[in-house]
């Protein structure tokens, strides 16, 4: 595939063009499969599922996972030392749509939606990333960012509530919290090493 119908995908997706995206896909199944190219080197080795994730378009990524896109897709760049499970990346977007970032709880409800399908098709809820980093891990390391941000309100209880729905559909995949590596000590450990305890993440 040439490079300029690689970009034309790509660019596709994170402009949210799903009818292009649809009919690209159509044409060829290999667009399922192709990697993302630099420049940017940021975006080298990305598949198109992580790029609709990073990009927050849902819908885009909820067609790519219908069409059979790899839910456990993992970066494959030779320049990028950060490589990342794809459902990581799905656990992110959908933090990063909380409440504390995002008010209208509608786009949280999205990103959800794609996790949990994510995890329905088969995505490893113990996958890690190249610095160990495990599913469970990576929502605890963005959930603190959410709880502990200027903008947090917990007094209402919807970032907690958000926040629990996600660990808990990890758990319900899975996923071990006492599970640790070479490179990382367990979610466990750093609930207790946060001091998140008291919210109740799980």
């Amino acid at each position: 595939m040439k490079k300029k119908d690689i970009k034309n995908y790509f660019n596709a997706i994170v402009s949210g063009n799903i009818n292009i995206v649809a009919s690209l896909i159509d044409t060829d199944k290999e667009y399922l499969t192709v990697c993302n190219v630099a420049p940017p080197k940021k975006d080298d080795g990305q598949s198109g599922l992580q790029a609709a994730l990073l990009s927050g378009n849902f819908s885009v990524a909820k067609l790519l996972i219908e069409r059979g896109a790899d839910v456990n897709f993992m970066d494959a760049s030779d320049v990028n030392a950060w490589q990342m499970p794809v459902l990581n990346d799905s656990i992110r977007a959908a933090i990063f749509c909380s409440y504390t970032l995002q008010k209208n709880t509608r786009v949280f409800d999205e990103a959800f939606e794609v996790m949990q399908l994510m995890l329905s098709k088969g995505a490893n809820a113990n996958g890690i990333d190249s610095y160990g980093n495990n599913a469970l891990l990576r929502g605890i390391l963005d959930a603190r960012q959410m709880i502990n941000n200027t903008r947090a309100t917990l007094e209402d209880g919807i970032l907690l509530s958000q926040l629990r729905r996600i660990f808990k559909a990890l758990l319900d995949a899975g996923a071990a919290p006492g599970s640790k590596n070479n490179k990382r000590d367990s979610a466990n450990h750093f609930i207790t090493a946060f001091s998140l305890q008291q919210y109740n993440l799980w």
